[in-house]
């Protein structure tokens, strides 16, 4: 620059060197931020920012149902989801609802998302959201996936409560995307106890014919005891034995019992239609814009501020670089002829001068 100073060439920083540089370059410097930040504003109301919709949910445990075949089947997993344990767990739920099939079926839903003065575009997120790809399969996962970016899931195991953050182009779409991933969990948990129940029905159920027969051959021999021996009492052998066959057929009655009564909960189970899952705070009752159009904008003006910087920063060192002669900055105008960027850096090569 021809307003250089003898510091600048030195390659001195002092504060008035900075105060030069500041007024040298103060177009750049300003007007690139301020572009940026006007640009983002623009494209903020242009584009929209988005919505974002929150509910939380609390799973509930499985009820006991005063089983005690259950949990032997389970030992043997027999029982479909091996019992309540971690199936249950506010992880599991997180899991869930990020899982590829539970995804799938969201896109794959119909929504209806309204437009201003027309009336509402209803359709699967596929087509709502115009997805590409070689096939429907193609399509179906690259919307899952876009979903999948758009979706928050946070889990709390003191409170015992999923929360969940569904964001969309509108507030409409965000909340019904969020009441259909809600849906899909309970349905879910529907089939999986249903699934379970049917498991232990079939289980029990085959238990239940052999601890009858186990039954009827317990009271088959005591009966045939009392026949043959009528006067048992006067016998300490035969009270002995007389006992020992009444706690066998006694013991025989208690499993039937439990038994039958395990069948017929399996059986309500197996039918019973009641959510598993209590909605805490609806995703209607939640609906924000899903970011602050002026943080974006202040955010891309910083970028823009230090890109600015870097670039003016730059442009001063090979401008200081070719005043003095650099051997290196001769080079590397060399270098950048090859790839046609040599125009950016000077007009000048120092072995003109």
């Amino acid at each position: 620059m021809e307003h250089a100073t003898e510091a600048d060439d030195r390659g001195e920083i002092t504060p008035l060197s900075v105060a030069n540089f500041a007024l040298r370059y103060r177009w750049p410097l300003l007007g690139l931020p301020f572009a940026a930040f006007a640009a983002s504003i623009l494209l903020s109301y242009l584009l929209g920012v988005g919505y974002a919709s929150r509910s939380s949910f609390v799973p509930q445990p499985r009820e006991a149902t005063g089983s005690q075949v259950s949990a032997i089947a389970a030992q043997f997993a027999l029982l479909a989801g091996g019992g309540s344990g971690s199936s249950e767990s506010v992880e599991f739920y997180g899991h869930l609802l990020r899982s590829r099939e539970l995804l799938t079926q969201a896109v794959l839903s119909r929504f209806a998302t309204p437009r201003d003065g027309e009336d509402s575009l209803r359709g699967t997120l596929v087509e709502l959201w115009r997805m590409t790809g070689a096939d429907s399969a193609a399509r179906a996962r690259a919307a899952a996936d876009r979903l999948d970016r758009q979706l928050s899931i946070t889990t709390s195991r003191e409170a015992n409560t999923v929360t969940v953050v569904t964001r969309a182009e509108s507030p409409a779409l965000a909340v019904q995307i969020n009441r259909r991933l809600l849906e899909l969990v309970s349905v879910f948990n529907l089939q999986k106890r249903r699934s379970r129940a049917a498991a232990e029905r079939e289980f029990t159920v085959a238990r239940l014919r052999e601890s009858e027969q186990e039954l009827e051959t317990a009271e088959a021999a005591q009966r045939q005891f009392f026949e043959q021996n009528r006067e048992y009492t006067a016998s300490p052998q035969l009270r002995f034995e007389a006992a020992r066959l009444e706690r066998r057929v006694t013991l025989r009655q208690e499993v039937s019992l439990s038994l039958a009564q395990s069948y017929e909960q399996a059986r309500i189970e197996e039918v019973r239609d009641t959510p598993v899952i209590t909605v805490v705070d609806r995703p209607e009752f939640y609906i924000r814009q899903a970011r602050s159009r002026l943080t974006d904008a202040v955010v891309w003006a910083l970028l823009a501020g230090i890109l600015a910087v870097v670039a003016t920063v730059t442009r001063e060192y090979l401008e200081r670089e070719r005043r003095l002669g650099a051997a290196d900055y001769g080079a590397f105008v060399a270098a950048l002829r090859g790839l046609r960027f040599s125009k950016w850096v000077s007009r000048r090569d120092p072995s003109d001068e």
